[in-house]
């Protein structure tokens, strides 16, 4: 139990190890200490030893000098047993030049041989170690070796002082470890007790007691130390002040931006929400239990099983102490909230496993809808960008198909007044036209479906058009859709692009279409209406012709009836509408001074009814039109610039059959060296308008400069917007659209050279 105390003292305490570092540190200087004074002295004593060694040796060799050269044998025997008395001697050894033994102080030894003689003939010291120190000296007569003088020194005197001088060293050495153990003990306690008087204010404040201070005695490091751990304390009070503050004002803000936070204990499974959390689900504080399980039961079914993973995962996990969780929670009225959870582990075991965990709650149901819009947004953009791609593809077909069937038309016109007398090539000719007329219809009505026609508004009778786009909207609505057609006798005018009626068309019966499951019907409806100004005040007249499309689809609700006409504005699943087809037809309805109502309820379809104002100009039909001018051929000169040779050849050859002077060109560039060097009039420039190298609007221009009373009427398939902006023809120019007649084009060129 001692042992252990003193081990405790010695380990676990300052002063403990403060004593056992001096004492340590004490006993190794005097190991170093004594190590070093006993090597020193041995060292003294051997050269001590070795130089008495080396004088008995020669004084002994000096002596025996004569008796050697007398061979007096007993002389030298007296000479040895003189050194004998010498209390250090251990042996004395005189003998002839050949090593042969003539004294010892051992008699015994007397006519033995030394071997160990040294080489070279001089007093050498033939051994030294901690007993002995042998020594042998020559000695010499006139220059002459007669013998050797050996003597061996005891080391004992030597050794018994070292041994004298290390017990004292040691004597004195714990003397010391004693004293400056005893030192180290008193200093150490001075230093100390100002440590315990820290030590005690710790276990006070441990205990609760946070206006405990510890006692500042002294000026010294120890007493610095009390003076700032006091002041330490003093600070962490301010602190913790402020941190219930901070708190207080953290929990406020939380609150005030709708954040929840919780605690959730691993081990115990106890969680703590704080009353935001209810809040924000709609409940009061407490309406359910803090735990897991009841948290659990207002997480949506859907997402309890990859949340649970999640959990297992990071329960596992010992590195990451951060986590986010978006989930949908049942709100007390019912509703699901998108819930954004951010926590943090605060607390692991002796493993590293979490134990403990915080986090806060956010409501991130309106930024969950905005990113569900902008996702709706980017498929109906990427579906409107695939409709223009579609655009530009059926403009490029329409562009060469058109150009084609302006050949087929053009020579069926010129050759069938030369076969009137064949009946049967005749019908075959006009067989050939009506189809050509059709085909034109249905390019017509495509480019019309892309939104790539040129609009150019014409006096109309709309039975007419709708007629004409009857097959097209069969095709589009499908076969399980019953489209009919009641069409109002004696129709009014009005004054729109064919294309405009055609595209407004489209848009609605595939909105019908959308709106249908399964069978069902699509009616489309004309009729002559005259209504009261005070109902639409910008509306220029009170006659109106209504061209209204009917469904018995599932009809709509009032808060989507009110957003129907927003673009990219869709009820449709992803995919399958852009959101543009009721913008497009509300523009069409504006652009052309009318207006579009909007009848609807759920399960009981949809009626679109647009009110086009009544056209009071004459009532001259395309073909009346046509007919002023196509008896009136004409003596201008007419400059024709078309890039297709077909074309370009039908094209003069109706000119001329016209009585025209007709300059033909078969590109831009040509085309501008002959009105370079043509010196005459030229009255009329026909061009198309996609050509390569230059456009025919940027050709009209350098035309105009070097003929400045040049009028020109453009004629092309698909204009890509070069003299038309959005599709609407730029006002001032004239346009014939590909593929025409010889009827037309007679009376459009009458039409721009007498305007």
């Amino acid at each position: 139990m001692k042992i252990v105390t003193l081990r405790k003292f010695f380990v676990d305490t300052l002063r403990g190890r403060l004593i056992l570092g001096v004492a340590i540190v004490h006993a190794l200087m005097m190991v170093l200490f004594m190590a070093d004074l006993t090597s020193r002295q041995l060292s003294i004593f051997l050269e001590s030893q070795e130089e008495m060694a080396l004088g008995l040796s020669q004084s002994l060799a000096t002596s025996a000098t004569v008796w050697l050269a007398a061979n007096d044998i007993s002389g030298l025997q007296e000479l040895v047993d003189i050194q004998s008395h010498h209390s250090e001697l251990v042996f004395a050894i005189i003998t002839n030049e050949n090593g042969h033994i003539i004294a010892h102080s051992d008699k015994s030894r007397i006519g033995q041989y030394i071997t160990d003689l040294p080489e070279t003939i001089r007093q050498t010291v033939i051994s030294r170690t901690s007993q002995l120190v042998d020594v042998i000296t020559p000695s010499f007569l006139r220059g002459r070796l007669v013998g050797w003088s050996r003597v061996g020194i005891s080391q004992k005197r030597a050794t018994k002082r070292l041994s004298e001088i290390v017990i004292n060293g040691i004597f004195y050495g714990i003397l010391a470890i004693l004293l400056g153990s005893f030192i180290a003990g008193f200093m150490g306690h001075r230093i100390t007790q100002r440590l315990y008087y820290v030590q005690e204010t710790v276990n006070k404040v441990k205990k609760g007691n946070c206006a405990a201070r510890s006692q500042v005695v002294g000026n010294d490091e120890a007493s610095t130390l009390a003076r700032e751990f006091n002041e330490m304390l003093d600070t962490l009070s301010e602190r913790d002040a402020e941190l219930l503050k901070s708190e207080t004002r953290l929990e406020l803000a939380l609150n005030a931006a709708n954040e929840a936070w919780w605690e959730w204990d691993f081990v115990t499974g106890k969680t703590i929400f704080s009353s935001s959390y209810y809040s924000m689900l709609g409940y009061n504080s407490g309406d359910f239990p803090s735990n897991y399980e009841e948290w659990k039961k207002r997480v949506h079914p859907d997402e309890v099983n990859s949340i649970e993973r999640f959990l297992i995962k990071q329960l596992a996990e010992k590195k990451s102490d951060y986590h986010n969780l978006e989930m949908r929670m049942l709100c007390k009225n019912g509703q699901w909230l998108w819930i954004s959870g951010n926590g943090k582990i605060i607390e692991r075991d002796c493993d590293g496993f979490p134990v403990k965990i915080i986090g806060t709650n956010l409501d991130i149901s309106a930024r969950k809808q905005m990113e569900k819009d902008k996702e709706q947004l980017q498929i109906q953009l990427n579906h409107s960008q695939k409709m223009e791609y579609i655009g530009r593809l059926a403009g490029g077909i329409a562009h060469d198909f058109n150009n084609m069937l302006g050949v087929i038309i053009g020579y069926s016109e010129l050759a069938i007044p030369e076969v009137e007398n064949n009946k049967t090539l005749l019908t075959s000719l006009q067989e050939i036209l009506k189809a050509a007329n059709t085909s034109s219809d249905l390019t017509r009505q495509l480019l019309a479906f892309a939104r790539k026609q040129t609009i150019e508004p014409k006096v109309l009778n709309i039975n007419e058009v709708v007629g004409k786009m009857l097959k097209m909207l069969h095709r589009v609505i499908g076969e399980d859709i019953n489209l009919k057609w009641i069409p109002a006798e004696n129709i009014w005018d009005i004054k729109i692009d064919p294309s405009q009626v055609d595209q407004i068309l489209v848009n609605l019966c595939i909105n019908a279409r959308d709106a249908i499951a399964g069978v069902g019907e699509i009616i489309i409806e004309t009729q002559n209406d005259t209504i009261p100004s005070p109902t639409h005040p910008e509306f220029c007249s009170t006659d109106t012709v209504l061209l209204s499309v009917t469904d018995n689809g599932c009809g709509m609700r009032k808060e989507i009836l009110d957003r129907i006409f927003e673009p990219y504005f869709t009820t449709k699943e992803m995919g399958k509408g852009t959101g543009l087809g009721l913008a497009t037809v509300y523009g069409i309805v504006k652009q052309n001074n009318g207006f579009i109502n909007v009848y609807s309820e759920p399960e009981h379809g949809a009626t679109f009814k647009i009110y086009f104002p009544r056209y009071f100009g004459p009532r001259i039909s395309q073909d009346d039109q046509e007919s002023q001018y196509s008896s009136q051929c004409g003596t201008e000169t007419i400059l024709l610039v078309e890039d297709e040779p077909k074309i370009l050849e039908i094209s003069t050859t109706i000119l001329k059959n016209l009585n025209y002077q007709v300059l033909s060109s078969g590109n831009p560039l040509e085309a501008l060296q002959i009105a370079e060097r043509f010196r005459e009039d030229i009255h009329l420039l026909l061009t198309d308008v996609i050509m390569p190298e230059m456009n025919g609007y940027e050709l009209a221009k350098k035309i105009s400069a070097l003929h400045p009373e040049t009028k020109c009427l453009y004629m092309s398939g698909y204009t890509k917007n070069v003299i038309a902006h959005h599709g609407i023809l730029k006002e001032g120019l004239k346009f014939i659209p590909k593929p025409f007649s010889i009827k037309s084009i007679a009376f459009k060129i009458r039409e721009v050279l007498e305007q």
